[in-house]
Formats: C-alpha cells, sequence, structure tokens
C-alpha cells in the first residue's frame, strides 16, 4: 500500500470516528447518549443493573398498574425515603406507586377474605388468617425496595475489604484512579462491581466530569452514613493522586489499615450484641413453643369442638415460624461486611449450578441434584402415609408419621449434600492455595529485589516453596516458558495452557494480572510491587482469622442449637404428649366401663372425646412437632451460614445437610428412647392405681 493511500485511509477513518463521536455523544443531554450508545458492553451492564428481570419485573408492574388504579401519594418524608431506596436499587418505579401498591393490594385481600368469611366460605380461623395476611402483604409491598436496599448492602459489603485491597494495589503500580476503579470492577462479581463498572460508565456517558468526582459523588450517596471505614479508605485513595510519592504510599497503605480495623471492630461489636439475640431465638422460638405443645393435649380434651388440626399447623408452623424468620432476618440485616468467599465456579471440576457428577456405566455424566432426593422423599413418604394410615396402635401410626418427617428431612440434606460435596473439595483446595500464595509472593518478591530476571526468579522460587502446593501453579509458569517458549504473560495467561486456569481462583488471577502489570515496569518495581501485595494478603487472612475466633462461639452454640438440642427437646414433646393420650385413652374406658356396671355416674364430657375424635391425633400431633423442628434445623442452618460465611450457597447446602441428617436423628432416637424407656413405665404408674 503507497504512502499516499494510507494516508487517505487514516483521513478516512478520522472523518468516520468524528462523525460517530458527533451522533452518539451529546454533552448537553447525557441521557441521549445512554439511549444511542448501542455497545455490546453497556447493553450488558444495563442488563446487570436491572438485576432479575423476572422477580423486578412484577414488582414494577404491580406498581404501574396500582398508580393507575388509585394513586396514594406518601408523605413529604415517606416519599424520601422510598426514593432513595429505589435509586438504591434501580428499581423503576415512583414512590407513590409504591404506596399505591400498597394501599390497594391491602384493601383488595382485606375485600376477598371478608367475602370468604361472610359467605362462609372457609372456617372463621382461617378467615382471620386470611386478614392478617392481607395487612402483612401491604407490608410487605411497602417495605420491598428497603428490603432490596438492605439485601444489596449485605452483599456489597462482602466484597468491601477486597475492593480497598484491590485498588490499593492497583494504584502501587500506576497512579490511575481510573486503572483502579476498573480494576476493582474487572476482578469483583458482586454488587459491588456493578456500582464501580457504573462509575466508569457514567464518565463514559459524559454524566460525570472525571472519576475523581464520580468517586466522591458515589461515597456521599451510597456509603458515607453506611460504612464509615469504607467511605474512608475511599477517600484516602482518591486524595492519594495529587501526594509526593512516599506520602502517596503512606495513604494507600493506611486505606487498607482503616478498612481492616474497622472490619474488625465492627464485628467485635456484632459477636457482643448476638447474644440476646441469640438467647431470644433459643427460648421464645424453640425452647418455650416446643415445650408448650406438652399441654396441648389437655388444652384438646377441653376444647375438642374448637381446636383443629389445620389451627395447630397454622399456629406453629406457619405464624411461629414467620415470626422467627422474620426476627432471625432483622439480626442478618445489622451484620457488618466480612471477607468475601472464592468463586469456584470456573474450576474444571466444579459441575454446573443444579448438578452433581457421577460416573454412570463408566462414563461421566452430570445430574440433576433434584432426581434422587425426589425419589427418596416420594418412596419414604408413600411407606409413611401408608404406614400411618393402616397403623394399629396410636405408637405405630406415630412411628410412620415419623418416617414422614424423615422424607422431608432426609431430601433436605440429600439435596444439601450432593449440590455442596464436589464444590466443597474444590473451594478447600482453592482456600489452602490462597493461603500460601502471600507466601509465594513474598519469595518471590525478595528474588527479584536483586535483580534477577522473572523467569528465574519464578524457577528459584519454586525450589524455595516445593513442600507448599502452590509451587504447582509456579511450576507450570516455568514449563510453559522453558518447554513452549511462552513469554511471562502467555505463561500465566494463555487460554489452553495458562497456569492461572488450573488453579481459578479469582484472587489470584487478579493478583498475577497486577504482577504481570508491574513486571512490564521493570524488575525492582515489580519487586517492591509482590512485597506489598504480600503484605496486604497476609493482613486480610489475619483479620479473617480474627473474625472467625470471635464469631466462633456464637455459631457454635446456634450449631448444637439446630441439630441437638432443638430436635432433642421436640421428641422428647412428643413422646410425653404420646403417653399422655395413652393414659386419658386407657381412663377414659375404664371409667366408661364402671359407668355401664352403674358403679359410677356419667363421665364428664372432656373424658369421653378423646382426643382421637377432637380431630387432633397423636400421628398429626407428631407431623407438627415435626415439621416444626424441620423449620427450625433449617432456618438455624441458615442464620449460621450467613453469619460465617454471608452469601456462600456451597456452605450453606454445605450446613444443612449436616444439621438436617443430625436433627433427624436426634428427634427419631428421642421418641423411640423416652418411650420404650419410660412410657410403660409412666402408665403402668399412673394407671396401676386406678
Amino acid at each position: 500500500m503507497s504512502d499516499e493511500r494510507k494516508k487517505i485511509d487514516e483521513e478516512e477513518l478520522a472523518r468516520i470516528a468524528r462523525d460517530y463521536q458527533t451522533k452518539v455523544f451529546d454533552e448537553d443531554k447525557p441521557e441521549k447518549n445512554e439511549q444511542n450508545f448501542l455497545s455490546l458492553d453497556y447493553k450488558t451492564f444495563k442488563t446487570e443493573e436491572r438485576g432479575s428481570k423476572k422477580s423486578l419485573g412484577n414488582y414494577e408492574k404491580l406498581c404501574a398498574i396500582s398508580e393507575k388504579i388509585l394513586k396514594v401519594e406518601p408523605s413529604k418524608g415517606s416519599e424520601e425515603h422510598l426514593r432513595k431506596e429505589i435509586d438504591f436499587t434501580n428499581l423503576q418505579c415512583a414512590p407513590s406507586s409504591v404506596t399505591s401498591a400498597a394501599f390497594l393490594s391491602t384493601i383488595m385481600l382485606l375485600v376477598i377474605s371478608l367475602v370468604f368469611i361472610l359467605l362462609g366460605a372457609v372456617p372463621i380461623f382461617v378467615g382471620l388468617t386470611m386478614l392478617i395476611f392481607s395487612m402483612i402483604s401491604g407490608v410487605y409491598v411497602y417495605g420491598y425496595p428497603s428490603k432490596r436496599a438492605k439485601d444489596f448492602r449485605v452483599k456489597a459489603s462482602e466484597e468491601i475489604v477486597l475492593s480497598i485491597v484491590y485498588m490499593v494495589i492497583s494504584m502501587r503500580i500506576s497512579p490511575n484512579l481510573e486503572n483502579a476503579v476498573k480494576f476493582v470492577a474487572t476482578n469483583l462479581t458482586g454488587p459491588l462491581a456493578l456500582d464501580f463498572r457504573k462509575l466508569l460508565w457514567d464518565i463514559y456517558m459524559r454524566k460525570e466530569e472525571s472519576i475523581d468526582k464520580a468517586l466522591g459523588t458515589y461515597i456521599d450517596a451510597r456509603w458515607k452514613n453506611e460504612n464509615e471505614e469504607f467511605s474512608s479508605a475511599l477517600t484516602l485513595i482518591r486524595n492519594s493522586i495529587d501526594q509526593p510519592e512516599k506520602k502517596r504510599l503512606a495513604m494507600l497503605d493506611e486505606a487498607v489499615d482503616v478498612i481492616l480495623k474497622g472490619t474488625k471492630e465492627r464485628m467485635s461489636h456484632y459477636a457482643q450484641n448476638l447474644r440476646m439475640p441469640l438467647l431470644i431465638i433459643h427460648a421464645m422460638g424453640i425452647l418455650l413453643p416446643i415445650m408448650g405443645l406438652v399441654m396441648f393435649p389437655v388444652l384438646v380434651l377441653f376444647l375438642s369442638n374448637i381446636v383443629q388440626p389445620y389451627m395447630l399447623f397454622l399456629g406453629y408452623d406457619v405464624f411461629l415460624f414467620l415470626g422467627l424468620y422474620w426476627y432471625t432476618s432483622s439480626v442478618l440485616a445489622t451484620k457488618p461486611p466480612t471477607l468475601s468467599k472464592p468463586d469456584v465456579s470456573k474450576h474444571p471440576d466444579t459441575p454446573r449450578e443444579g448438578y452433581f457428577r457421577a460416573h454412570v456405566f463408566g462414563k461421566k455424566l452430570e445430574i440433576k441434584t433434584i432426581i434422587l432426593p425426589s425419589i427418596l422423599f416420594a418412596v419414604l413418604f408413600f411407606i409413611g402415609y401408608n404406614g400411618m394410615v393402616s397403623g394399629a396402635s396410636s405408637f405405630e401410626r406415630v412411628i410412620y408419621s415419623t418416617v414422614i418427617i424423615a422424607s422431608i428431612s432426609l431430601s433436605i440434606s440429600l439435596y444439601g449434600f450432593l449440590e455442596s460435596f464436589q464444590r466443597t473439595s474444590v473451594r478447600r483446595k482453592v482456600i489452602g492455595v490462597e493461603g500460601e500464595f502471600a507466601e509465594a509472593i513474598f519469595h518471590l518478591g525478595n528474588q527479584l529485589s536483586s535483580g534477577t530476571p522473572i523467569e528465574n526468579a519464578i524457577d528459584k522460587n519454586q525450589e524455595k516453596i516445593r513442600d507448599l502446593s502452590i509451587s504447582d501453579f509456579f511450576g507450570r509458569i516455568v514449563q510453559n516458558i522453558k518447554r513452549m517458549g511462552m513469554t511471562f504473560e502467555q505463561s500465566i495467561f494463555d487460554k489452553n495452557y495458562g497456569a492461572v486456569w488450573y488453579y481459578p481462583s479469582s484472587l489470584i488471577i487478579s493478583v498475577m494480572r497486577v504482577v504481570v502489570e508491574a513486571v512490564r515496569k521493570g524488575v525492582y518495581n515489580a519487586s517492591q510491587s509482590m512485597l506489598s501485595i504480600s503484605r496486604y494478603l497476609k493482613d486480610v487472612h489475619s483479620i479473617e482469622e480474627e473474625l472467625r475466633d470471635i464469631l466462633g462461639e456464637s455459631t457454635t452454640s446456634m450449631k448444637f442449637l439446630s441439630s441437638i438440642l432443638a430436635p432433642m427437646v421436640a421428641g422428647v414433646t412428643v413422646t410425653m404428649a404420646l403417653i399422655m393420650l395413652d393414659i386419658i385413652k386407657v381412663l377414659g374406658d375404664k371409667l366408661a366401663g364402671l359407668t355401664q356396671q352403674g358403679v359410677g355416674t356419667s363421665l364428664p364430657l372432656f373424658l369421653t372425646v378423646g382426643l382421637d375424635k377432637g380431630g387432633v391425633t397423636a400421628e398429626i400431633f407428631q407431623l407438627v412437632v415435626g415439621i416444626y423442628m424441620i423449620e427450625v434445623a433449617g432456618l438455624l442452618s441458615y442464620f449460621v451460614s450467613k453469619i460465617e460465611t454471608g452469601e456462600d450457597k456451597i456452605n450453606l447446602y454445605h450446613t444443612l445437610s449436616i444439621n438436617m441428617l443430625i436433627s433427624l436423628i436426634v428427634y427419631a432416637f428421642s421418641i423411640l428412647t423416652v418411650y420404650s424407656t419410660l412410657g410403660s413405665q409412666i402408665q403402668n404408674t399412673i394407671l396401676g392405681g386406678i
């Protein structure tokens, strides 16, 4: 191609670029830029920003339709609060539409409930329950933006520490604030990553003048009142830009210290304040309700025409559980930020979500997790139901009804196990490698400080850390360089043979990107960067261990409560109720016989009715208590998992599978042991004197 032709092509490309900029970007109308900018990246970002289209869209449609039917304006204070939460969660609705939806949904459900009650279509107790739920639904609709904002803050808080560490690492390599924000947006995966991507798009779309001002606005609007340490650390990073080199590095180090110390202090206070909520959950949510059921057989005797099985089910398995869930959720909503857990979704040994891997006839397949638990549930439920219906004695029917409880508990336990066991092993390996990574980077930095080329430094470093699991990672880098002639960057990130893909830890990937960038700027610069990164990672690991110790007492007591104490008390309660039923039945039969012989007078009504005639049989009673036991075990497993690891589904499923199995064993063992050892003795002692 001639120089003249090349010049013409360059001028043409420049003209097309100017026309495109003129057509797409309008500095006076940033909203027009947003409409005209048609890049795939921006569309992807907007999709992520909107979140789950299905779940959010239904709520937004409800608000829009309700406002058209009956518009209800909120008060000034409520409007400001709603607008803040709506903006925070990116919901596409107005405060007036939220209040309209809450008011209209409450009115409509109240009217429907009253119609059912007046027509006699439902029992009065069920009608009252419908009235209560109609009011609760209105409160839920009104508070949905606040609830979603709390969920967002909890999820985002898990990445707060890592986001500061990533920004500081990037700023040490290159004092460029925009690159630091881009580095965080690229290497995080949660809600906080979405926030940082939005900052970048606000700059690209000319909504903000500079990244410094955009970050300042973000601090004031989002986190200034929510997390003082996070906003202070971000401010230190912003202000370090204009400082001399020595002071700039000191301010960056201070930013990491501020967020780590603040996180530790918040968690210490949270653990101290957690004692009273745990006591309330223990006493009011588990022990007292279950022990109170011991008196239920006596209550049924006197109110046999009023008390029905569905009342017991609604009272304990619905209302009490919802109250306990609401309280535990409110306790979790105040949880301070913790450290994020490794993402193992990209690991080659990790199956797809909702699947587990197994060898079937010599072939490695991915099987849907729900299949085996569903089969187990169906088989056990069929056995339990048939036995409960056809059982000869009350104890036999109770045993078969316990099989129904086992069908629920075991299927949940099996699902949690299948969903977590392969991922747990992978995560354990990744966590082990990440724990050794700081030491490996430190040794590599020391090797580079003497001026050794990066390739030779990695080779020597591998020999020093060969007793660690992470040594295989550096060994692959060396092999790629020596045997395949790759560059340092290619040996790590090559699509087919890159060493990092055999250790798909987001932390390792992120740090190695920084290391590659630092090596480009010289061996000395890379050495200093690695030593700093090593210190940051060690500090983060140290804080993580301290947080685990701080929460250890609380989580241990909750695990004992959910898997041992609660099912044991529930089992003893069911057994005592069963013994009381047997005693009342035998007592009623004997007194009825005496009456027929003319020995006594007519019997009181409560001795002639019996529980069976009242509708709440022993097996139904066991089902209610057993279901509540399952709910408590599941809820406390959820609570413990959230406290320990936050939004970590792997740990949640793992905890759930263990607690469900143990609680079922303890519950069934308590019923069998107490009844077989004490039941006959108590009956003989009481009835022997008659």
